[in-house]
């Protein structure tokens, strides 16, 4: 199985305008939005409810999915969702709030050649649309690691040039883009 993941950190509109670009040309591709609260909701593209209209209702996602053919969704959580539909991505949101910006990553998997090339095509817009090489900064020893591999918006940025922190999905390590 084939599979391909990007960690980075952008703030969500950025991450939201990049579905958005790549999306009209993929017009076969299912969405599935997921909140923290485990509300799943399926947008088949030009129905109701739109992608636009699950924003403005319900706000920013911490994951979307998108796949091929419509979803089991008998699931309960992300996880089961996941496991449930393979072939479907995830991509998963980090959250901007007072501590700083968590980290996004986006993976699929698949032993489908038509659907490795369109998920590859989603994970370049994103690469385009970020920078590689980070910082990796243990707080408690003061040691620190770049990574070529993980990537940061120009959004993303700024909160680091404001002061704010660029965090990891989980740990007590942060992201630096200049070394200090």
């Amino acid at each position: 199985m084939s599979s391909i993941t990007v960690y980075f950190h952008a703030l969500p509109e950025e991450q939201l305008k990049i579905l958005r670009q790549w999306l009209p040309a993929h017009r076969d591709i299912l969405v599935v939005v997921m909140y923290w609260s485990r509300e799943f909701k399926l947008i088949e593209q030009g129905s109701n409810p739109s992608f636009e209209g699950l924003l403005e209702t319900y706000g920013i996602p911490n994951r979307i999915c998108l796949g091929f053919e419509p979803p089991k969704t008998k699931a309960e959580t992300g996880y089961e969702f996941l496991r449930d539909n393979d072939n479907w991505t995830a991509w998963d949101i980090g959250e901007f709030n007072s501590e700083g910006l968590r980290e996004s990553h986006f993976s699929a998997s698949t032993d489908n050649a038509v659907q490795q090339k369109t998920w590859a095509s989603l994970a370049t817009q994103i690469k385009k649309a970020t920078t590689a090489g980070m910082w990796v900064v243990n707080p408690q020893t003061g040691g620190k690691q770049f990574y070529k591999q993980c990537r940061f918006s120009p959004g993303a940025a700024e909160i680091a040039q404001s002061g704010k922190k660029l965090l990891p999905v989980a740990g007590w390590n942060y992201y630096q883009i200049e070394e200090t």
